[in-house]
């Protein structure tokens, strides 16, 4: 459940790149977004070093580990992402928040729960309508 700690406070386990990378269905969400399965596959922010981010490149001069840990929360950083024309982008300074308040693990387990289909449990993602296991409206 670690690779699902983003640094910027999103929780990474409900994106559909890491759920396709994580259930082997990289092919099919490809050929949907008619992206290269390359360009598509993640394990998780914290295990992508490499990555071009200004979340891990700020963390890292600071010597931290998430933006969670930072008493300039909420940055202009953090404040432009919250507030950018993606949806789920749009918690992240509440999460941020909560993860202050309960810890990462329990924050963790909190989101665990949130992104299940309440009628049969199974996991859902980003911007899902309804669940892929019982076609329940979420």
């Amino acid at each position: 459940m670690e690779n699902y700690f983003s640094r910027c406070g999103l929780y990474c386990g409900a994106c559909p790149y890491l759920v396709a990378t994580e259930t082997d269905t990289l092919t099919e969400l490809s050929e949907r977004l008619k992206t290269p399965v390359d360009e598509l596959k993640c394990a998780g922010c914290h295990y992508r070093p490499d990555q071009d981010c200004e979340f891990h490149t700020c963390e890292q001069s600071a010597g931290i580990q998430s933006c969670a840990e930072c008493s300039d929360v909420p940055c202009l950083k953090i404040i432009a992402l919250n507030n950018d024309e993606w949806e789920h982008h749009s918690v992240v300074i509440a999460n941020l928040t909560r993860i202050k308040e309960i810890g990462k693990t329990a924050w963790l387990k909190e989101q665990q729960e949130q992104w299940k289909c309440r009628n049969c449990g199974a996991r859902t993602e980003w911007y899902q309508k309804e669940c892929k296991q019982c076609q329940t409206k979420l």
